[in-house]
């Protein structure tokens, strides 16, 4: 089977490996996703019938098994070890989609709408109303998606600084959030990272889509103070998130950010 990567060298603290796999299998996902550990690797097979199978190698004893048991000693393995995971998409058939970066498509930034007014005797004052009214609307969610992706960016940045991957990690959160916020999972990608950058496009309700993003910036700090290694990106990114909480405040006050992103980074 040909292979192209998606995502290479996942730090397995951010990922929920069974939550990846539930996700990958509602999207009819042709290909594998490989794990390695400290003397163990593992792999868990998608076939174009929508089935898993599932390999482990102990590399010490070079014991090999497969099946049910080895897939639940995976998932096992994975939440109690620290290692690497890469998930890789089959070349072959397949309808997954080829992306830029894993589980993002590009999207088109929102644009503020002109508004047209003819000249004439008597003017259609309420067609314009509606399209002044229209007009504030996309300004709002488009300084709102300017803010979130600032936001982002910043998380990105500041935890590439120790080479770990916010782009995995976020999707992950987003993925058990999603029961509660389906559209941050929505396959209409609303958050797309470019290299370093991040761009959002709102598509629910501003107020709670801001919600649910800060939520899953919340789990993604949570996941950084569970491990004492990552104690200084942790503090590093924190200090930065609170900066831009205190010179943003009344951006974010207006546009419901402030305190879901206080409540995320406390």
């Amino acid at each position: 089977m040909s292979l192209n990567p998606i995502h290479e060298n996942l730090n397995t603290s951010f990922v929920d490996l069974d939550a990846l796999v539930r996700y990958l299998r509602s999207m009819q996902f042709v290909g594998r996703v490989s794990i390695e550990l400290c003397a163990y690797e593992a792999e868990i097979i998608f076939t174009p019938l929508n089935t898993l199978q599932a390999l482990e190698r102990d590399l010490h004893s070079g014991a090999v098994t497969k099946g049910k048991e080895a897939f639940q000693r995976i998932l096992e393995r994975v939440r109690s070890s620290h290692g690497r995971i890469g998930v890789y998409r089959s070349a072959e058939r397949t309808g997954w989609p080829v992306r830029r970066e894993a589980f993002v498509e590009s999207s088109i930034a929102a644009e503020a709408e002109r508004i047209a007014r003819s000249p004439g005797d008597s003017p259609a004052y309420h067609l314009i109303a509606a399209k002044e009214a229209r007009q504030k609307e996309t300004i709002s969610i488009a300084d709102s998606e300017h803010l979130l992706s600032e936001i982002l960016t910043t998380m990105n940045v500041s935890l590439a600084k120790a080479n770990l991957n916010f782009a995995a990690a976020f999707h992950n959160a987003c993925l058990q959030l999603e029961r509660a916020y389906p559209f941050l999972t929505d396959r209409e990608e609303p958050v797309v990272f470019h290299g370093e950058s991040a761009s959002v496009r709102v598509n629910a309700d501003p107020a709670e889509f801001a919600e649910a993003v800060c939520k899953a910036i919340g789990k993604v700090f949570n996941r950084l103070a569970e491990r004492p290694s990552l104690a200084k990106v942790h503090v590093y990114t924190k200090h930065r998130i609170l900066y831009l909480i205190k010179t943003r405040r009344r951006q974010y006050e207006r546009h419901g950010i402030y305190l879901p992103l206080k409540r995320a980074v406390e």
